[in-house]
C-alpha cells in the first residue's frame, strides 16, 4: 500500500486510522509464535474456539 494513498483516503475521511496498543494487536495469531496464554487470549477476541482433540 501506497503512503499517499491512505494519506489521501485519510484526508478525504474515506478511512479512519486508529492506534492499537501492543497488547491488541490480533494479527499477531498469524505472524508469530505465541504462548498459551495469549494464544487463548486472542483467539477468545476473535470468538474463535479452541477444540481439544
Amino acid at each position: 500500500i501506497r503512503y499517499h494513498f491512505l494519506r489521501d483516503h485519510y484526508e478525504k475521511g474515506d478511512i479512519d486510522i486508529d492506534y492499537v496498543s501492543t497488547d491488541f494487536q490480533l494479527a499477531d495469531i498469524f505472524t508469530k509464535p505465541l504462548d498459551h496464554a495469549r494464544f487463548s487470549f486472542i483467539c477468545g477476541e476473535l470468538n474463535v474456539c479452541i477444540i481439544d482433540s
